[in-house]
């Protein structure tokens, strides 16, 4: 009866143990635009390449437009269009970065700008993206949000960085994918100081920051010519609305 009660005790101790581990992700980045500031009926393309796998990222601006449409965005994997879609004017521009995850092969992408940042998935059941992750919904002081990769934990880190010490100790959201629910949890990990603390952390090493990309803002070109606009002063802000919306269904095409 006692040896009963302790392999019980046992095997309660590891469900709790093992439902505390996080597992590594196996994340990738295949693609990073670098801040995108075009000009009228200006527009930006680059083909990247990961093994096997080609992936293209198209982003013009709409001369004739509304702010609500000012920007299009188009993306191709493998020859097949992911995402055909709208973009609002904002202030500051955007960064277009492009994840895959390693276990499934699924896309994502995000779209960054000065204020806000979204992670949308391309749904190959469905075949169109679905929005998971939106900077507006999560609280934080430091207002500047950015989405890339813990070299580490290869997991998605949505970063929010500000003025004073937010500068150097941003807030830290860890994205955690679940593959049988299709969809991502979060944790917390920002390093939170007292008044008293005088040493930090050694920091984990991010990929894809913003000193790592060179811009590469080409008017309508696909060769990675250097052609760079000047960045557009704007007053739009996509605050109320959404960053990328399609108004039809995506399509295979070229």
């Amino acid at each position: 009866m006692k040896k009963s009660i302790i392999h019980i005790f046992l095997v309660v101790v590891l469900f709790f143990c093992s439902a505390a581990i996080v597992e590594a992700g196996d994340f990738v980045q295949l693609a990073d635009s670098g801040k995108l500031s075009l000009g009228r009926d200006k527009a930006w393309s680059k083909t990247y390449s990961s093994g096997q796998n080609k992936i293209k990222v198209q982003f013009r601006n709409l001369m004739l437009a509304s702010s609500k449409s000012r920007y299009h965005l188009i993306v191709w994997w493998n020859g097949k269009r992911i995402a055909d879609g709208y973009c609002p004017e904002v202030q500051g521009g955007y960064r277009i970065k492009v994840f895959q995850n390693g276990p499934d092969k699924r896309v994502f992408i995000s779209l960054n700008t000065q204020y806000r940042s979204v992670l949308l998935g391309y749904e190959p059941e469905v075949n169109k993206l679905h929005k998971y992750i939106d900077s507006k919904d999560f609280a934080t002081s430091a207002p500047i949000p950015n989405m890339t990769i813990n070299m580490k934990t290869k997991d998605i880190m949505l970063l929010f960085t500000g003025a004073g010490r937010n500068a150097s100790n941003p807030v830290k959201y860890r994205l955690h994918w679940d593959s049988d629910a299709k969809w991502f949890g979060y944790s917390d990990e920002t390093v939170y100081y007292t008044e008293s603390d005088e040493e930090e952390d050694d920091e984990p090493e991010y990929y894809g920051g913003e000193e790592s990309v060179t811009p590469t803002v080409a008017a309508g070109s696909n060769n990675g010519s250097q052609e760079f606009e000047e960045a557009e002063v704007v007053t739009g802000s996509s605050a109320d609305g959404e960053l990328f919306y399609e108004e039809s269904e995506i399509v295979v095409g070229k």
